[in-house]
Formats: C-alpha cells, structure tokens, sequence
C-alpha cells in the first residue's frame, strides 16, 4: 500500500503559466531531433579527457 506523502494545489492561474512556460520551452527547442537508439550508438563517445576539454570550453 502505498501513501501520497506530498500534496500539491495549484490555482488555475498558476497552470496557465505552467504551461504557457512549457509552450514557449518547447518553441524555443524546436531544432531539437529525436535520435534512434541506432543513431545514439553510432553517435562517437567522448572519452575522459575529451569530457574533460568540453566542459572547460563550456564553462562547465
């Protein structure tokens, strides 16, 4: 048995800016693709050092 030990009430204007968030996300995504799990395994890997480089050039 299991128990719901959150509860979350949202007002009627909070859902609307919910998802007039989600719509202009999903707008400003639209280049994104979808790839095939056959894609993503032909995709390269990076290997340690070359996640390493990435992030320093991105600041992460």
């Amino acid at each position: 048995m299991s128990k719901n030990l959150a509860t979350l009430n949202l007002s009627d204007a909070e859902v609307t800016a919910i998802d007039a968030t989600i719509a202009q996300l999903e707008q400003q995504l639209s280049g994104l693709v979808a790839l095939s799990n056959t894609d993503k395994r032909r995709a390269a890997k990076l290997g340690e050092k070359s996640g390493i480089s990435v992030a320093k050039r991105c600041g992460c």
